[in-house]
């Protein structure tokens, strides 16, 4: 009978150091989550987490997620040039930048879940992220200043996206966007320098 309670109270507490163990781990496993964003639940942050973990298919889809996580950066530094630009031709590049970037992300997120079968959320990349602070932080003309160059950098990583992506792409209407996005981005970066030059 003593045999049998002391193997008891070994049991209870092997199962109890294993609870503990758990515990510990499912915390650790939530410090390290990434928070989700305002109105996403746990259940929604996970399958996005699993779509953008799960490899593309093929150049197409990768570049369509790509972009429109970069465009989501360009949005956000459209909407703070909204709030803050010093003029009316900056609020005027925000206005129209704004409504072209987010046109263009719906276009790319309908290709992906019509080809793909993929729900797609734009996040912001992290060079996106530092840009939309720094701007958050400026006033007056020199915000002016630096949301022309910022939009310039980012144009320009969107060029250089662009050109390592077009020699794999396989579908033509991606291909086209592809071209028109960097005409017009190719455009607009020549026209913020030109006003940088003569403010």
């Amino acid at each position: 009978m003593r045999h049998k309670n002391v193997v008891l109270t070994l049991l209870a507490a092997l199962t109890l150091v294993g609870c503990a163990k758990k515990d510990s781990q499912d915390a650790d496993t939530t410090a390290m989550a990434p928070s989700a964003p305002a109105g996403v639940t746990a259940d929604t942050m996970g399958t996005m987490a699993g779509m953008d973990n799960t490899p593309a298919r093929d150049a197409d889809q990768e570049f369509l997620r790509m972009m429109t996580d970069h465009h989501q950066g360009m949005v956000e530094m459209a909407d703070v040039a909204l709030k803050k630009a010093a003029t009316p031709q900056v609020k005027s590049h925000g206005t129209r930048m704004r409504a072209a970037q987010i046109a263009e992300q719906q276009k790319m997120k309908a290709m992906l879940k019509a080809d793909y079968g993929e729900e797609k959320m734009a996040m912001v990349t992290k060079d996106g992220a530092s840009m939309v602070a720094m701007l958050s932080g400026a006033s007056g003309p020199a915000f002016d200043r630096q949301f022309r160059e910022h939009v310039i950098m980012h144009h320009e990583e969107a060029l250089k996206m662009i050109d390592r992506f077009s020699p794999r792409f396989t579908k033509p209407e991606v291909k086209q966007m592809a071209s028109k996005m960097k005409a017009d981005q190719t455009k607009e970066i020549a026209q913020l320098k030109k006003e940088l030059r003569s403010s």
